[in-house]
């Protein structure tokens, strides 16, 4: 390969990859890939589209080009080949190329690792009482500040009451784009599903918990997040990811739309809003399909672009049920792809 193409594909420079779709006709999507000893390297699942059609037809190129003059571009074009890695080397794969990519971040990245590592799940368990009383706005708030802080906007993603938040810091104007699955209701969505009361009877049918941080029974879990596994999943996800949460927070969801300052409130109609995703899940217990569902309707008020993606048979827990990897895939594809996308678009949302 000419030295200079090489060069360029060293660069953390976002990559056009070009492949055929299993309908046949071409395909083109933005992928973070990292070149080492003559081969471009791209973090993917088989059971992802892009996975299932180069498993099919591996006939596949790369492309990537600056943005500053002076202009280079550089192309590949070659036999994919697509194989699974064992579970410590993907983790160490995809963190390479994240930190390929992240490179001017890898102090903040750092630093919140080390911060998870040093309050484990065990340590929340023992005493959450750091929570108590915590509420949606001083959750905004902080993340806000982070995001302030940064060199640029970052792409925002976030689950449950994550996808609130990211809601509220995009209604703030914070971040390039963002990506909330099964989001915690904003104020103005009005759809109640049995599940979802079901789900936070838990925390709402005690009162006191408002002041309180609350952590579900294994039950509990499995109904409102594993319920598409099985009780064995189930339990060892519960064993290794399930911790208190303020009561708080839960409660501002609930009754929201009757107080007029409610922290969850956003503008619907606000056209700069940065692009967001809201991804819903069919089997979700939590978050039922339809009020994400509604949420998109709702955002979609505004000529700012709201798109929403739906995936059939997926639990509240999508971003650790088997098959995680399909949505962590789409959602990166459609954050990378809205980066820096205009604010506007021709055609209210459909939802």
């Amino acid at each position: 390969m000419d030295p200079r193409a090489a060069d360029l594909l060293g660069r953390p420079i976002i990559g056009q990859l070009g492949f055929f779709g299993l309908d046949g006709y071409p395909r083109v999507i933005p992928v973070w890939f990292e070149y080492r000893g003559g081969e471009v390297l791209i973090a993917s699942q088989p059971a992802t589209y892009k996975g299932r059609a180069l498993s099919r037809d591996g006939r596949a190129a790369l492309s990537v080009s600056t943005v500053d003059r002076p202009y280079l571009i550089a192309s590949a074009v070659a036999d994919a080949t697509v194989e699974r890695l064992a579970e410590s080397e993907r983790i160490q794969f995809v963190s390479a190329i994240a930190l390929r990519y992240l490179k001017h971040r890898q102090a903040l990245v750092r630093e919140a690792v080390q911060r998870l590592m040093q309050q484990d799940v065990e340590e929340v368990r023992r005493d959450p009482s750091a929570m108590n009383g915590l509420g949606v706005a001083e959750i905004a708030d902080h993340y806000g500040d982070i995001v302030r802080d940064l060199d640029q906007p970052p792409i925002i993603m976030g689950h449950s009451f994550g996808g609130l938040i990211t809601e509220l810091l995009l209604d703030r104007g914070l971040g390039a784009c963002g990506v909330a699955l099964s989001p915690a209701p904003v104020k103005g969505v009005l759809r109640l599903p049995p599940a979802q009361l079901r789900s936070a009877f838990p925390v709402l049918g005690n009162p006191t918990n408002r002041k309180r941080t609350v952590e579900l029974t294994p039950k509990q879990f499995h109904y409102g997040f594993t319920n598409t596994m099985n009780d064995e999943q189930a339990q060892a996800a519960y064993e290794r990811y399930e911790v208190p949460g303020p009561g708080r927070v839960i409660f501002q969801a609930a009754f929201a739309n009757f107080a007029p300052r409610a922290p969850s409130k956003v503008d619907f109609h606000k056209d700069d809003r940065p692009p967001l995703l809201i991804i819903g899940n069919g089997e979700d217990h939590t978050v039922p399909a339809s009020v994400s569902k509604e949420a998109a309707k709702r955002f979609g008020r505004s000529k700012a672009v709201v798109d929403y993606k739906e995936f059939p048979g997926r639990p509240h827990f999508t971003a650790g049920a088997p098959g995680w990897e399909e949505v962590a895939d789409y959602a990166l594809e459609w954050a990378t792809r809205h980066t820096g996308a205009p604010a506007e678009r021709e055609e209210p949302v459909t939802a």
